[in-house]
């Protein structure tokens, strides 16, 4: 079993090049926007080790991501407009992992789905290479380096749009293990 929390918030202020229409306002060229996001994203996954031994591990696993995304645009001259979605995309996952002494291992993952459900429709890449510290027997410290994309079509009564996320960066986390 495995779980794991992400969050990342962005925000920024822009002059518009175009027109962007955003529920019933349109936001004009030449109108200084300020535009926030936050993303979260809750995976859960039951995997199958198809390989392992003392030292290595090689399995395959099926997961969901539950992906919440907020986003707002504001202007002083043209009002604001916010929205929200929970999309809910189940994923496959391969993972490895080689262990370099009793204490330090690197693994890396790799999730992807692609999928149309009701009024969803999305793709899930995630691909990560970690080092892993565990100087405890149920706890460990690891870093690595993590590239994630969410791509998502929304056509509900709620919301039609799309939302594509991107990450790629450094990560640090805190290992349990049961």
């Amino acid at each position: 079993m495995d779980l794991e929390y992400f969050d990342i918030a962005r925000d920024a202020t822009r002059t518009l090049a175009a027109d962007v229409q955003w529920g019933d306002k349109t936001f004009t060229a030449g109108t200084t926007v300020n535009s926030t996001v936050d993303f979260s994203d809750l995976r859960v996954s039951a995997a199958y080790s198809f390989f392992k031994r003392r030292d290595k591990e090689l399995g395959i696993g099926l997961g969901l991501h539950v992906a919440g995304i907020k986003a707002s645009i504001q202007s002083s001259g043209e009002g604001a407009e916010a929205t929200d979605v929970t999309a809910p995309l189940p994923v496959v996952n391969f993972y490895g992992m080689f262990a370099l002494t009793k204490e330090w291992a690197v693994n890396m993952r790799a999730d992807w789905l692609s999928l149309t459900y009701g009024d969803y429709s999305g793709d899930v890449r995630n691909i990560e290479v970690n080092a892993l510290y565990q100087p405890f027997r149920n706890v460990g410290f690891g870093l690595g380096v993590r590239s994630l994309t969410i791509d998502i079509d929304i056509d509900s009564p709620d919301w039609h749009g799309r939302a594509r996320l991107a990450y790629q960066g450094p990560t640090a986390f805190i290992t349990a293990s049961f």
